[in-house]
């Protein structure tokens, strides 16, 4: 009789908690995506600000406040896309870990 027939809680368990993870983890890659389109919509709005302010900015000019707005919140977005790629990262290594750990007790 294997381990996992002896322990049906414990796989249950695991089952149970691989499947909030896989959960967690389709969320994760929904923001992903969402925020790599903000983070692409600031990028081209700053493009376009560039360039209508042309020279002065590319001179080394004062930059002005609406780009500097633009450009904080283009940074933000940023730093949150980062933040979720590695809350991302570390359910992909959780997952892996649930996988493995029922892959041993269906093997005991």
């Amino acid at each position: 009789m294997s381990a996992s027939a002896a322990n049906p809680d414990l796989m249950f368990l695991l089952h149970k908690h691989r499947l909030g993870i896989v959960l967690r983890l389709t969320q994760e890659n929904a923001m992903i995506l969402t925020m790599q389109h903000r983070v692409a919509g600031k990028e081209i709005e700053v493009l376009a600000s560039q360039r209508i302010r042309g020279a002065d900015f590319q001179d080394g000019g004062p930059v002005p406040d609406e780009l500097a707005q633009v450009l904080r919140e283009q940074t933000q977005l940023q730093e949150l896309l980062e933040y979720h790629e590695r809350t991302a990262a570390d359910l992909d290594a959780a997952l892996r870990q649930a996988d493995i750990a029922i892959a041993a007790l269906c093997r005991s």
